[in-house]
């Protein structure tokens, strides 16, 4: 699964009641957030809320460009946030109906006006929004959970039980039940016997949503990963760590120290470096860093054994999770690893530290069967919406207005016309944010050349032929250097070329030993870096599946290895009278070492040398796994945390 168009959601929508909806022109797919966020600094005690909307059906690096994001909402302050969010939407819903019945609009693709539909498919906003959004109890309440009616038993005085792991005794909740229950609810007058109905079937009111025929209560409501996972139980797990002093201050001071010390590529963002006194503080995307890549080596020797592999599990199935494409086996995988972390943090801290976050993480599976993959809806982007219209500039007097009129007027603006000699000067004017430059997306609209592409990077055996001369997605610098290979370099890239093609003759006098050489290439969306360009040296460190330990050219597992590019550079191969370009990467292969999975997976042990060069030096650059960040680990070996790789699907 590579985005929400592979997810059961979206197929079920291709036809409804028998009649073509995605399948047909001009229906859109709506994915709904709502969040409330602070607009002043220095003040927090006023909070606004937002409702946005975002469409489906644009590909995943457009989707989620603040020019395209359509704000539906804002809520204003109060001294206490609204439990029920139905007076607000109404207006939307109202206009929602009519779009999913069809709406009759001017195009510029026909003359006289034609009929558009679209339907919300995805609500997504952490627990608390959720909850008001569907009707649902809070995860404080006896039911607490949106996707199934298990009990979460408490006394006076003390937290719900959210412990116990046993799925076959969770009696899921279904959309024709949740709103039967909701339509009595809706019915019953006595506040006090609402009170009680709704306690018994966990739900608080009504949800205007519903009125929406094709809503379905329990699918369309996501788990968001973000705020579940990193802003969840990421942070629970270190706060848990300090409360019963499996680390102390010393344990602390010796983390900064190995943060510190982590090389990692500049696409990544670094920590704080007082992880003590600034962790509370950590945003979504410091918490993911600090989970995937800094953990397991920095945690290494300080955390106890049993404790760090708990940890180990709760990392690996975030890596998982984490993938932009995925397989359904890969699912599975990390709802096993998911599970089994919860059972264990119960048996290690006791049933009482079990949180609710923890019990919505056995749900993930099913939620990213139906949305696709986790970036295709997770809260990453709507946060980043709250600090662009957090940083609108206020006289602090009816903010909320302010901040509706501005959004209005900036997308007004960017959408006219301007002459070609004054955009430049114009339209920065106009837009909140800094130029909205998306870097590396495909430029080709053929679907099937982008996924075989992609794919490059990980198939096996390894493909042959001219799809090495496929370079749709890769943008290369336009400066760049003439050089010439010596004989021993043009003997090693001939046998490269017998591995590609297989079928062609071909010897050193075939091929041409000029070559342009650069520093730098963008594959998809991500920038990898090599020792030529000191600039973007730190993101030098590639991970792919290309060499074996001899230095020959590894054709038919898939085993990464890490390597350090020490420049890239175009060639091009005559193949049946026609010229074909290649971009290669000039590779240094660290060697391997006895008991490399010695820290855990997903982080392995290598040797920081070199191994001997052999032909494997010269790779094709389509076949560049990901980055990786790096730590010395002992006298003479480093620990590799591969980053996770950025489709550009």
């Amino acid at each position: 699964m590579a985005d929400i168009y592979d997810g059961r959601l979206w197929k079920d929508f291709m036809t409804i009641n028998g009649k073509d909806f995605l399948k047909a022109p001009r229906n859109y797919g709506l994915q709904l957030n709502f969040d409330f966020f602070q607009p002043m600094k220095r003040r927090k005690d006023y909070s606004v809320g937002v409702f946005y909307l975002v469409v489906l059906n644009l590909p995943r690096a457009e989707r989620y460009k603040w020019k395209n994001v359509i704000v539906i909402g804002i809520v204003p302050s109060f001294d206490k946030e609204p439990k029920n969010l139905n007076p607000f939407l109404e207006p939307a819903v109202k206009e929602l109906q009519c779009l999913w019945k069809g709406m009759k609009l001017k195009s510029s693709k026909c003359r006289f006006p034609i009929t558009f539909r679209a339907a919300i498919m995805s609500v997504s906003a952490d627990i608390p929004a959720m909850r008001k959004l569907g009707g649902f109890k809070s995860h404080a309440a006896l039911h607490g959970c949106s996707r199934c009616l298990k009990s979460f038993p408490r006394s006076f005085g003390t937290k719900p039980d959210y412990s116990g792991f046993c799925r076959m005794q969770w009696t899921p909740r279904t959309n024709a039940q949740h709103r039967r229950k909701a339509q009595c609810l809706e019915n019953i007058r006595p506040s006090t016997k609402k009170d009680e109905f709704g306690k018994k079937h966990g739900i608080t009111h009504y949800s205007v949503l519903l009125d929406l025929e094709y809503i379905d209560a329990i699918r369309f409501f996501t788990i968001d990963p973000m705020h579940n996972l990193f802003l969840g139980t990421a942070k629970k797990m270190f706060s848990l760590w300090i409360e019963t002093h499996l680390l102390s201050i010393k344990n602390l001071e010796e983390l900064e120290k190995k943060i510190q010390a982590m090389d990692i590529p500049n696409s990544v963002g670094r920590l704080p470096a007082k992880i003590s006194s600034n962790y509370g503080s950590y945003t979504a995307e410091q918490w993911k860093n600090w989970t995937l890549i800094y953990s397991l080596v920095c945690l290494k020797n300080i955390l106890p054994e049993a404790h760090l592999s708990c940890w180990q599990t709760f990392v690996l199935a975030c890596t998982y999770i984490c993938k932009p494409v995925i397989s359904v086996a890969e699912l599975e995988v990390f709802d096993g690893l998911f599970v089994k972390f919860c059972k264990e943090v119960e048996a290690l801290y006791g049933k009482e530290v079990i949180t609710p976050n923890m019990h919505l993480h056995c749900h993930l599976r099913d939620v990213l069967l139906d949305h696709g993959p986790s970036a295709s809806f997770w809260c990453f982007s709507f946060e980043r919406y709250n600090g662009i219209l957090g940083s609108t500039p206020t006289n602090k007097r009816s903010v909320e207005l302010q901040l509706m009129r501005r959004f209005q007027l900036s997308h007004f603006l960017e959408a006219r016309d301007y002459p070609n000699m004054f955009q430049q000067d114009l339209l920065p004017l106009c837009s909140q944010t800094e130029k909205d430059k998306s870097v590396g997306w495909i430029e080709t609209t053929d679907w099937q050349t982008r996924m075989q592409v992609d794919k490059l990077a990980f198939s096996r055996p390894l493909p042959q032929g001219k799809l090495w001369g496929n370079l749709s997605g890769i943008f290369t610098q336009e400066n760049y250097k003439l050089s010439s290979l010596d004989c021993d370099d043009a003997a090693l890239l001939v046998e490269v070329y017998k591995v590609l093609y297989p079928d062609l003759s071909i010897n050193a006098n075939h091929i041409g030993l000029l070559i342009k050489k650069f520093g730098s290439v963008v594959i998809g969306s991500t920038k990898f870096g090599s020792k030529l360009e000191p600039r973007s040296i730190r993101s030098a460190r590639i991970l792919a599946s290309w060499t074996k330990s001899d230095g020959s050219i590894n054709k038919e597992t898939f085993c990464l290895s890490p390597g350090t590019v020490s420049y890239y550079f175009k060639h091009t191969l005559d193949i049946e009278s026609e010229k074909v370009t290649h971009v290669f990467a000039s590779v240094k292969w660290h060697k391997e070492v006895p008991n490399r999975d010695k820290i855990g997976n997903p982080v392995q042990v290598w040797s920081p040398k070199y191994q001997e060069p052999g032909c494997s030096v010269f790779m094709p650059v389509q076949r560049t796994y990901s980055h990786f960040a790096t730590s010395k680990y002992g006298n003479s070996r480093i620990a590799v945390c591969a980053l996770l790789r950025k489709s550009f699907l």
